[in-house]
């Protein structure tokens, strides 16, 4: 069962629900025993406050997706009761079969790629103006659920057929940059081809990556005001993964210390035809380049009531300015994404990581 969303006009909202008020108020005075009526002045007052309190309409479309080879007729019968429920509602009922097919063997089974089968339900059932799906071609891993539209897994591209995607990560202290980025660093071990390199100035990536899967590795401890050093390990490091690896991600936690260094910008520039995927993050949305904000395929954004803060991130971010008013009312752990070539943003909550167990090669 999914719940396909899709944002509508406000002011078109309002107007179609006070028509429809008006409506059933007439029929109440006309016959104060309606209880129809009555029902659906209740359920329509009720919208028109949660539109009134967020100013973010949505139509809804509930989907039940069956995967077997059941006939029309069967799910038909199945449905029978369910639309005899849902019509005083003026609920609109239809049933749609749709033929995926190209399903892809895996480990001696077959599965259907789940970006395969989204789209298409999408393209079929409604069209989604709001989410963005992986192609069939990318790597990317779960971070997280969308806050609009019941509860979409929100993906985070590391590769599609044109190469590496890089990613930037935007917040304040303490809104969770830094477990995100842990977050994503056990998912790509696990479930991904890729080498990773993590640069942790502070030292609280690491500890965070050992407690989700046990396998981060303290390469060598640089003295936190040594940024020049600092500058030439990431150097050495990002010419070594352009070189030798198909599929690597270099992890930068407090980006601002690298903002003028040479070594990121090779990397960003570089990196997407050579295989090699980045993933900074800072505070302040000044904390980043031109030339980073430029080579960003995805943005996330952490929340905050700062009106500094939203105006850098409406400055650098190509976020639009309807998707930036969701920042004011996110919570801890919760945020932004755009992905490339759109303006529109989705709000998500991260994920809290599963326990991961990641096997090193002998």
């Amino acid at each position: 069962m999914i719940v396909l969303g899709r944002k509508v006009d406000y002011n078109a909202a309002t107007r179609l629900l006070e028509s429809k008020l008006i409506m059933y108020q007439v029929e109440l005075e006309r016959n104060p025993a309606n209880t129809r009526a009555k029902r659906m002045l209740e359920l329509l007052e009720a919208i028109r406050s949660e539109i009134n309190k967020y100013r973010d309409p949505v139509n809804l479309q509930l989907v039940f997706l069956v995967c077997k080879s059941h006939s029309g007729a069967e799910i038909a019968a199945v449905l029978k009761p369910l639309k005899s429920m849902l019509q005083p509602y003026r609920c609109k009922i239809s049933l749609t079969s749709i033929s995926l097919g190209g399903n892809f063997p895996r480990r001696g089974g077959t599965v259907l790629s789940g970006s395969k089968a989204l789209r298409e339900l999408g393209r079929v059932a409604l069209p989604l103006s709001i989410l963005e799906f992986a192609r069939e071609s990318q790597l990317s891993i779960p971070i997280g659920v969308d806050l609009l539209a019941g509860g979409f897994p929100i993906f985070l591209p590391i590769h599609d057929e044109y190469g590496a995607r890089h990613t930037l990560v935007v917040g304040p202290s303490g809104r969770g940059k830094t477990y995100l980025l842990g977050r994503i660093v056990a998912l790509v071990l696990a479930l991904l081809p890729h080498r990773v390199v993590v640069v942790d100035p502070k030292g609280d990536l690491a500890g965070l990556i050992d407690s989700f899967c046990g396998c981060s590795e303290v390469v060598e401890v640089i003295d936190d005001s040594d940024e020049e050093y600092l500058s030439r390990i990431v150097h050495d490091k990002v010419r070594e993964l352009l070189e030798r690896s198909r599929y690597a991600v270099l992890v930068v936690d407090e980006a601002w210390r690298l903002a003028g260094s040479h070594a990121l910008n090779v990397a960003l520039r570089e990196g997407r035809s050579r295989g090699l995927a980045v993933i900074m993050a800072s505070q302040q949305p000044g904390d980043f380049t031109t030339t980073h904000w430029a080579n960003t395929s995805n943005v996330i954004v952490f929340g905050s009531k700062d009106r500094s803060y939203i105006s850098l991130v409406a400055r650098y971010s190509g976020i639009e300015p309807r998707s930036l008013e969701h920042l004011t009312h996110l919570d801890i752990g919760e945020a932004l994404i755009r992905y490339s070539n759109t303006s529109i943003a989705i709000p998500f909550r991260v994920l809290e990581p599963p326990l991961i167990t990641v096997k090193r090669p002998p």
